[in-house]
This record gives C-alpha cells, sequence and structure tokens, in this order.
C-alpha cells in the first residue's frame, strides 16, 4: 500500500520542525499535499499519515476494518510519558476495540451538546475577569476556559482544594510540553534525564506525579461514594462495563482521563494558531 505524498526532507529536520515549529510545519504541508499527507520524524517511529477531510476521519474513527487498528508501534513511546500505557491512543486490535466501546456511550452527541451551556457560563466566567479596555492574552484565556470545561465536564469538579490543584498543575503540565525542550525530551528518550525540579525532565516528571495522585485519589473517592444523579463524563465511565461485565481499571481511567485533557489542550492550541 502506497501512503500519500508528504516531505522528503531527512527525518532529522522533519523532526526538528516538528519539535520548533509544529503548526507552521502542518500547515506548509497541508498548502502543498491536500488534505492527506505523509512525515516521517524518524525511522523509529516509522512514517505518520495525516487527514483532515471530514469523510476520511469519519471512516477512520467509526469504521471496523482490522487494518485501522493496527499496533502504532514506537510511536507509542512518543505519547506514554504523558498519556500512559492505557490510552485508546496507544493501543490496538481488540484492545483498542474494547477500550473504544467502553468510551464512545459518553460522547454521545446529544450529551455532547447538553456540555453547550456549561461552555457558554465557564467562558463568560473568564472573559468577565479581563480588565476592560486593557490588553490581555487570549491564548491564557483560552486556554483556561478549555481546562475548566474538561474539569467540569470530564471530572465533575467545580470547587475545592483538588479542583485548585489539578487546575494548577495541569496548567502548568501543558505550558510545559508546548514548549520545545519539553517535546523533544518526548522524542529523544535520551534526554529523559531527571537532574531535579528545575530540569525540564525533572519538573514534568514531578507534576505528572502530583497530578497522578489528584486524579488517582479522585476515583478512590468516586468509587467510594457513587452517585447516579452526577452526568460528568468520570461517572459514565466508572459505570461502564465491557461485552464481558468488566469495568475500567484505576489506571485505564487515569489514562483516558489524561488523554482528554490533553487533546482539549492541543484542540484549543490548534483552533488558536490556525486563526
Amino acid at each position: 500500500m502506497s501512503l500519500p505524498e508528504g516531505p522528503k526532507s531527512p527525518d532529522i529536520l522533519q523532526t526538528l520542525q516538528w519539535i520548533a515549529m509544529p503548526f507552521s510545519f502542518i500547515r506548509r504541508c497541508r498548502h502543498r499535499y491536500g488534505d492527506r499527507f505523509t512525515i516521517t520524524l524518524s525511522k523509529r517511529i516509522g512514517p505518520i499519515v495525516f487527514f483532515s477531510n471530514p469523510e476520511a476521519l469519519q471512516v477512520i474513527l467509526t469504521g471496523d476494518d482490522s487494518e485501522l487498528l493496527d499496533a502504532p508501534g514506537e510511536l507509542n513511546a512518543v505519547v506514554e510519558p504523558l498519556l500512559g500505557k492505557q490510552s485508546v491512543i496507544g493501543l490496538s486490535g481488540d484492545r483498542h476495540r474494547r477500550m473504544r466501546q467502553l468510551l464512545l456511550p459518553s460522547f454521545h452527541g446529544e450529551r455532547m451538546r447538553s456540555y453547550g451551556q456549561l461552555i457558554r457560563d465557564i467562558t463568560e466566567q473568564v472573559i468577565g475577569g479581563q480588565a476592560t479596555g486593557q490588553p490581555f492574552s487570549v491564548r491564557k484565556a483560552m486556554q483556561k476556559i478549555s481546562l475548566r470545561v474538561i474539569l467540569r465536564a470530564v471530572f465533575g469538579l467545580n470547587e475545592g482544594t483538588r479542583y485548585q490543584r489539578l487546575e494548577m498543575v495541569l496548567g502548568a503540565l501543558l505550558d510545559r510540553m508546548s514548549k520545545p525542550a519539553s517535546v523533544s525530551a518526548m522524542f529523544i528518550p535520551m534526554l529523559r534525564r531527571d537532574f531535579g525540579p528545575w530540569s525540564p525532565w525533572g519538573s514534568f516528571v514531578r507534576d505528572r506525579q502530583q497530578i497522578d495522585q489528584l486524579i488517582y485519589d479522585e476515583i478512590k473517592e468516586r468509587r467510594s461514594h457513587p452517585d447516579a444523579f452526577r452526568t460528568d463524563i468520570l461517572t459514565l465511565l466508572l459505570s461502564a462495563r465491557d461485552e464481558a461485565g468488566t469495568a475500567l481499571t484505576d489506571p485505564e481511567l487515569r489514562d483516558e482521563l489524561m488523554t482528554m485533557l490533553v487533546a482539549g489542550h492541543e484542540t484549543t492550541a490548534t483552533a488558536l494558531n490556525s486563526s
């Protein structure tokens, strides 16, 4: 099977462009090659094909063709430090199908539309906090909106110490992961050296540990005090069962929650860099 066209520059050059200016790099590829193209970041990871055509995305996201679920290979090693080993993004075959079946009911179209008022309220709250007539960072405001929406809609949190800690530490971690030094460590394993809290990887590790503890504490509390009237996604995932009647484990829940957080953050970043 032939892959779509893409840049012919050396792998290392494509990797450096991806790390230093990912949005500009992808826009140039899209402009030159159309709505599907292939980039190669390293021979270890292999070629990565990008699609933007809605019909193609629908086939990828809803199709049952097993060829679309081949093992992601070494690409998992790039996202695993952040998303974990159980994220649906990094799974393949039967494990991917099982996880997708468990997750999809929580993202039904009608349920997603029900969060419209929540998104509107949080947006008005964040924008209303800006001083009238004074310039402000649109990026920071948008990221604050997306993070608060995720904490409310996904976690069902809107107040309390855990909510405040998650908002602060998640914001710091996601901001750090948008910087070239941190992204480089994701693609180059030898850079993953913990030289203390002030080193790029050391800061990442400590933030991730704090986030993991907060997420596991929330999962434990919600398992101990179930509430059938809650409508957040975490509540729905806690009650989800596969065909064998098996529930999601705590590590699986943690990894899917992190995937949603990162996806929400990156969607905001993409929208800002595309406008």
